[in-house]
């Protein structure tokens, strides 16, 4: 519920410490570095720009040029929820992850509630991180999927678009507070 009211509620109505605390922790226990810039390697994170259909990425030099050299960095290659029967973003992951032997991992990355259930794995493993972790790496997996409508397609982009638009229109409209300070403010 509260996810679905986030976009109406004034920013720093929450707070993340909880969550970075525990991460943070979570993240000392299995001996991992907490901070980009201890990363032995740099680090590129894909993404879809929704407003364009392109895939981004953030990191220097992009990632393409440099992931036959640093593939042993991923545990899978992603499955994505947004395709179609007859365009399909994920023809290159499935060449590239049979190529390089990693597992496919299905996602939906939701933004909206209808994407939800679109694309998932059912990974075998117990209840617990470590288990899960081992299964993807493993390729103990199984991805669900089906695609969507051309028009769903183009449903989701629109409203991601709107969404995004909105945020923005709020973000300019509100406010600004001097640093370390939380303004809450009456819709």
């Amino acid at each position: 519920m509260l996810a679905a009211a986030e976009r109406d509620l004034p920013a720093g109505f929450f707070s993340l410490t909880a969550l970075e605390v525990y991460i943070r922790e979570t993240f000392a226990a299995f001996g991992l570095k907490n901070s980009f810039a201890a990363l032995d390697r740099e680090l590129f994170i894909p993404a879809i720009d929704l407003d364009r259909a392109q895939r981004v990425v953030f990191g220097r030099n992009g990632l393409r040029e440099r992931l036959w050299q640093q593939i042993d960095l991923f545990d899978a290659i992603e499955f994505s929820h947004f395709y179609t029967p007859r365009i399909d973003f994920n023809r290159p992951a499935v060449k590239l992850a049979a190529a390089v032997g990693l597992p496919l991992l299905g996602t939906s990355d939701s933004h909206l509630d209808e994407q939800f259930g679109t694309t998932f794995s059912l990974i075998e493993a117990d209840l617990s991180v470590e288990s899960v972790l081992a299964a993807v790496k493993h390729g103990r997996l199984s991805i669900v999927s089906r695609p969507l409508t051309l028009s769903r397609c183009l449903s989701i982009v629109a409203r991601q678009a709107l969404a995004n638009a909105r945020v923005a229109v709020r973000a300019r409209l509100r406010p600004t507070s001097p640093a370390g300070e939380t303004i809450l403010t009456p819709r």
